[in-house]
């Protein structure tokens, strides 16, 4: 029995392993990185009339292999040409929405008075009006920092690209 589980865990461990392949965006301390699919912009070539918006396909030591998000078709290009990356953060909407929801519900569920039968009741109806309106404001600080994109110089020496 002791040898299965042992195959178990290592399949288990195998299995839940992240993808090593990723771009590594380094600055003296600052280490941000950015895992194939992710939606990117990629300024190339010097120029900032070269750009191109998608997901990362594929990074090795000497090229990106790119998805354009306009047309889907699939580009290649040098990591030595790279002048710039830019990232969107889109999804923070969704995330202050989830937490606005929860700590709101959990909040108005937790202080409730649920010993007898009509302020149990009263509890069920108000904790989920809590919870949309915790939603709905977590959703708009999620709305208004939404706008957030982090620029990645790396022509100029901020930052300096890894493959890995």
């Amino acid at each position: 029995m002791t040898k299965h589980l042992t195959i178990l865990l290592f399949i288990g461990l195998a299995w839940g392993q992240e993808s090593t392949d990723k771009l590594i965006l380094k600055s003296g301390q600052k280490t941000e990185f950015v895992k194939l699919g992710e939606e990117v912009t990629i300024f190339y070539n010097y120029s900032d009339k070269n750009k191109i918006s998608g997901a990362i396909l594929e990074v090795n030591e000497e090229k990106i292999k790119f998805r354009q998000s306009k047309n889907g078709q699939i580009i290649e290009i040098k990591l030595s040409s790279i002048s710039r990356i830019d990232r969107s953060f889109n999804n923070a909407c969704y995330s202050f929405a989830l937490i606005g929801a929860i700590s709101a519900g959990g909040y108005v569920a937790s202080v409730g008075n649920w010993d007898g039968g009509s302020e149990s009741f009263v509890g069920m109806i108000i904790t989920p009006i809590a919870a949309m309106c915790g939603a709905g404001i977590g959703g708009i600080i999620g709305v208004l920092s939404d706008n957030l994109n982090n620029s990645y110089l790396i022509k100029k020496g901020e930052w300096e690209i890894i493959a890995q």
